[in-house]
């Protein structure tokens, strides 16, 4: 993890928006449900049930392109099938990291927006950006 977070400027945000998009100083994050929809602030925020949401975030780097990153957070003592998000930006996600696996992801198996992919009880998953 310590590898992945030194060559990938968007997992070390340090100012973020999700507003705007992407600059050389400031991360967007977006934040969706399991299900794939936008989270909400009313409902979805301030929700003691919502216990899986996934973190979109893209980094501008110097040379203009992005780097792109999806966590996926599964709080829930069960495992959950979880639809991953669309974006215009989004071309593909691959698996990077998978907190349930006692060894490192060396598949590195691709998912397309709108798929669903498993994510283990109380666990993490890191997918990495594939732009369009």
């Amino acid at each position: 993890m310590i590898e992945l977070r030194k060559a990938h400027p968007v997992l070390r945000p340090e100012r973020f928006t999700h507003e705007e998009q992407a600059t050389l100083e400031t991360n967007q994050m977006l934040w969706f449900k399991g299900s794939g929809k936008p989270m909400s602030v009313e409902e979805d925020w301030h929700n003691p049930e919502r216990r899986t949401m996934q973190r979109l975030s893209f980094h501008k780097n110097p040379d203009g392109s992005l780097d792109g990153m999806l966590l996926i957070l599964n709080g829930r003592e069960a495992s959950k099938l979880v639809t991953l998000p669309e974006n215009e930006l989004v071309e593909g996600y691959e698996l990077l990291w998978d907190s349930s696996s006692p060894q490192p992801n060396k598949n590195l198996a691709q998912h397309l927006p709108a798929s669903k992919i498993e994510v283990g009880a109380t666990s993490t998953l890191l997918l990495r950006v594939i732009t369009a």
